[in-house]
């Protein structure tokens, strides 16, 4: 530690020291370690912050550090007059104030000296603020939404780490949202990506301020948001996750025009459903798809629900081969009429035997397999091997035809009614030997796109049909729109019906709505006699359940028709 004088007119006692001080190209001054007060500055100082000399002398260290930063300076006093060293101890980047108000940022290295018996601090000064901006712009890009200035998705993933290693400390919880907007593609193809990008700009604002102060708030994807908080009962997570899904339904305005979009969320629960912010991140994804596809504004993640699980992902990888290796088969499941006669429609299904585990149902693959590209070479093999079914059935005299479901891929996929036109041209089949079945939720993923490609396959001679009616949006408004010949009543709602006074409101109402449209009706789950009754009183033109017959083989249906009272009249 050096021993030197310094008055209050700068005069150094070592004229060395003076020298070195006052001719030093970097900021340097000295202030008294007990009061802070400045005791020596030299000009280099005195021109990088703006004040005075004699400004400088009549004021303390303090006055160059923000308010919030004082008590870090003070904890480094203390640390440096308690733990003396030879040599300027250097600090990390700091917040220094100029005369006129505004902030630099400083790297600095302090020495203790002592003057006639007291300790003083003597400080070099390095200006980073370029380099620090510079830093910060940088972070600011790979962290931020320039869009919505937003944190994005590695900022959330991050700060979620934190607030869960903050969480496991103190034995606290924490809620993690995750909104996805509706009818925003749709404004986008139709108004634009500059209106899209305007309406992204003021919902980021929105969501901040219905969040609240102590929840993150971030932009993860194209139409996906994430809201975390600590410390949130389930029951304050779903009435934030409500306040944030109203914000979201109210009108935007951009321009003259207010456009509404809404929104799906799902939510995640840490410690129950994950201790780090991958797996809680994918559980809210999930909640957020299961929620999107039964039509509800939000789902909490459930394990029952989840198809994700490691085993079943080791199916998804096997399923790769399943199709080349012939394991998949074609089932069908008979549609039975009202009015007398022979049944000639059935529905296609798949059955998966697997060489090791056997049979597996369509309800364990098929929720794996749909959100990712595999759903597209299933399509294929369905469309082939219920063509080249009806072919065979034709070349027996039978005219029956199937109906094949359709995924949100291929209904976003533009290509499917050529692919499908070159399949009637190989197997010299017609349109009415085939039909569709689309959901509501995946016509409703893009209803632009979805009417795109059902109007053309309508103009090419196939009959649509609307299944599992009644757990999706049920928008009658886009069910006008659509080029639906057929809408199947959901088996939760006939199986029920019977004991249900509701559920037997709504298959009377959608009969009744449908007939109106003019079109027909199906009810799935016609488990029994007395469901098939009361549907015959109700009008209802098909049935379809375990009371006409379960699936079957399809290469078995045939004789399954020939021993069936089903075959030529109406059972009853």
């Amino acid at each position: 530690m050096k021993n030197i004088e310094v008055n209050q007119t700068n005069a150094v006692a070592d004229p060395w020291y003076q020298a070195l001080f006052e001719a030093n190209p970097q900021p340097m001054y000295i202030y008294d370690a007990a009061t802070l007060g400045y005791l020596a500055v030299n000009e280099a100082a005195t021109a990088h912050y703006g004040f005075t000399r004699d400004e400088f002398l009549s004021m303390t260290t303090r006055d160059i550090r923000p308010a919030e930063d004082v008590p870090a300076l003070l904890e480094e006093v203390a640390q440096l007059r308690a733990t003396p060293q030879t040599g300027f101890l250097k600090s990390g980047v700091r917040k220094h104030r100029k005369k006129d108000g505004s902030i630099i940022y400083v790297e600095t290295a302090k020495e203790l000296l002592m003057l006639d018996g007291r300790q003083a601090i003597c400080v070099l000064v390095n200006d980073v603020s370029a380099r620090e901006l510079a830093s910060r712009q940088i972070e600011r890009l790979a962290f931020y939404d320039d869009l919505t200035d937003l944190p994005n998705r590695a900022k959330l993933r991050s700060d979620l780490e934190e607030a869960i290693a903050r969480a496991q400390g103190t034995g606290t919880s924490l809620a993690l949202l995750v909104l996805e907007l509706v009818r925003f593609r749709e404004i986008n193809y139709t108004m634009g990506h500059v209106t899209g990008d305007q309406l992204l700009k003021r919902i980021g604002p929105r969501l901040r301020q219905a969040a609240g102060d102590n929840a993150t708030v971030a932009r993860i994807s194209n139409v996906q948001f994430g809201v975390f908080v600590s410390d949130l009962s389930a029951r304050e997570a779903m009435h934030l996750t409500n306040r944030l899904l109203n914000t979201l339904k109210d009108p935007v305005p951009v321009g003259e025009i207010s456009y509404e979009l809404g929104a799906h969320a799902g939510i995640a629960f840490f410690p129950g459903h994950g201790n780090c912010a991958d797996v809680l991140l994918r559980h809210a994804d999930i909640a957020l798809f299961q929620a999107r596809k039964v039509g509800r504004d939000y789902a909490i993640y459930d394990a029952v629900h989840d198809p994700y699980d490691p085993q079943r992902l080791a199916m998804l990888n096997e399923f790769h081969k399943a199709i080349k290796e012939g394991q998949l088969q074609l089932y069908c499941q008979p549609k039975a009429s009202f009015q007398t006669g022979p049944i000639t429609a059935a529905e296609a299904l798949v059955r998966w035997w697997h060489p090791v585990h056997g049979l597996i149902l369509p309800d364990r693959f098929i929720p794996l397999i749909e959100p990712t590209e595999l759903i597209q070479p299933l399509t294929q093999w369905m469309l082939k091997a219920a063509i080249h079914q009806c072919y065979q059935w034709r070349q027996q005299g039978r005219k029956i035809s199937l109906a094949v479901n359709l995924s949100v891929r291929n209904l976003l996929d533009p290509d499917l009614p050529d692919t499908i036109d070159g399949l009637l041209k190989i197997w010299g089949a017609d349109p009415h030997w085939m039909g569709f079945e689309v959901t509501e939720s995946s016509i409703m993923a893009d209803p632009l796109a979805s009417l795109r490609v059902l109007d053309e396959l309508h103009q090419m001679g196939f009959k649509l049909f609307v299944d599992d009616f009644g757990t999706g949006y049920s928008s009658l408004s886009y069910l006008m729109k659509l080029p639906v010949d057929v809408i199947k009543i959901d088996h939760s709602f006939t199986m029920n019906m019977i004991e249900d006074r509701h559920a037997a409101a709504i298959v009377k109402s959608t009969i009744e709505i449908a007939h109106n449209l003019g079109m027909e009706v199906v009810a799935e789950g016609t488990a029994s006699k007395e469901i098939w009754e009361a549907l015959a009183l109700l009008g209802c033109d098909q049935a379809q359940g375990d009371y006409v017959s379960v699936p079957m083989p399809a290469k078995e249906f045939s004789t399954w028709l020939d021993h069936s009272s089903w075959a030529c009249s109406t059972a009853g």
